[in-house]
């Protein structure tokens, strides 16, 4: 070998190196239209846009996002249980829980899993998440018009769930229209249930889990379907409380809801279900009941409530407050929610998201649309 070869080879490695995509990344988005959807890149932020019926929105999604969906399932699940496959032990919970999600919810799933060419009960189970998954946990903060800058209601959110930057680097907005009303969920390829949300008239939720409640599943609505019908079919905070106060639910579950108007937090477990509205300006939530009435000084709630009461709120405060509670690698979506003008502030990229780096993006166009 003459002096010049192993130069020779490093130049043609470096280039190889170049030019092949990522070993363990997932797909690249691609702008695209198709007769029901589209997907855009906004502002940083992909918005995916679905219309038509549950079967059409969801062969739409499997059209425009099937490469990320068929990425991202096998590697979430052996991320999660150790296992490419869910066990026939998962997949028989799923089929309890199944005669509870709503119709068009299970024919837009069946669709998007069918166009997307995955095992549809595998894609329904990473729809149960809060009923099947373990290590999940988020906080909350919301303040009113009394705790803001601007007189605004906000609402911010911490999503912590397992996953990392396997769900961090397909972050998506999904804007469809269902049931008469349009809905944006912050969410990941393959979901049709909603952990995060805001609808044409600004209601915004979110959903937590409440620990030590070892109750079991109940073979009742799962909630990441409970709370899109929610954005579905109510218009504010009282009719959304109503709505889910009224539905039996399978597992024990916080929730954070926000209008613009006010904001308020929903505890519910069989035998348990608690309004607790905005005091102080304020109203704030993590994984267990009753944390306003006996809660631990170091506690993400604690945290949260002692940073609220500082003073007067504005969106960098809460991107501060959501990262000083954020759960590190878990921490893999933070939100806020201005449901007066519809907007939201989004981060999604890395993990701890509440880090960022944070993205505006405003909704009116496609919510507000007619």
């Amino acid at each position: 070998m003459n002096d010049q070869q192993p130069k020779i080879v490093l130049f043609v490695l470096a280039i190889l190196a170049l030019a092949a995509p990522a070993a363990c990344g997932p797909p690249a988005y691609k702008a695209a239209s198709v007769k029901h959807g589209s997907l855009k890149l906004h502002k940083q932020v992909w918005v995916m846009e679905l219309s038509g019926t549950a079967t059409q929105r969801g062969a739409a999604a499997g059209q425009l996002v099937g490469d990320q969906v068929r990425w991202l399932l096998p590697r979430y699940l052996k991320k999660t249980l150790g296992k490419k496959k869910p066990s026939q032990q998962l997949i028989q919970a799923v089929k309890k829980l199944e005669p509870s999600i709503p119709e068009a919810h299970l024919e837009q799933l069946e669709a998007l899993a069918k166009t997307a060419r995955v095992d549809r009960d595998t894609l329904l189970a990473v729809n149960l998440a809060p009923e099947l998954f373990a290590g999940l946990a988020c906080s909350c903060l919301a303040v009113d018009k009394t705790k803001s800058n601007d007189s605004t209601v906000y609402l911010a959110r911490n999503l912590d769930w397992h996953g990392g930057s396997l769900l961090t680097s397909l972050g998506l907005v999904v804007i469809e229209t269902s049931r008469q009303q349009r809905i944006a969920s912050v969410t990941w390829p393959g979901l049709v249930g909603v952990v995060s949300g805001m609808n044409d008239t600004g209601l915004s939720i979110a959903n937590l889990v409440v620990f030590g409640q070892h109750r079991g599943v109940k073979p009742e609505t799962p909630i990441l379907f409970a709370m899109r019908s929610v954005l579905e079919s109510t218009q504010n905070v009282s009719a959304a409380v109503q709505k889910l106060s009224d539905t039996k639910r399978s597992v024990c579950q916080n929730f954070a809801i926000a209008d613009s108007e006010t904001a308020v937090v929903l505890e519910t477990c069989p035998g348990h279900v608690r309004l607790r509205k905005i005091k102080d300006g304020f109203v704030a939530v993590a994984n267990r009941l009753n944390e306003d009435k006996n809660t631990r000084p170091e506690s993400r709630f604690a945290k949260m409530r002692k940073a609220a009461m500082l003073g007067k709120q504005d969106i960098d405060s809460l991107k501060s407050i959501l990262a000083s509670v954020a759960l590190g690698q878990l921490n893999v979506q933070a939100v806020i929610f201005t449901p007066k003008n519809l907007r939201l502030e989004l981060a999604t990229e890395d993990t701890p998201a509440a880090e960022g780096p944070w993205h505006s993006l405003d909704l009116s166009p496609w919510l507000a649309k007619k």
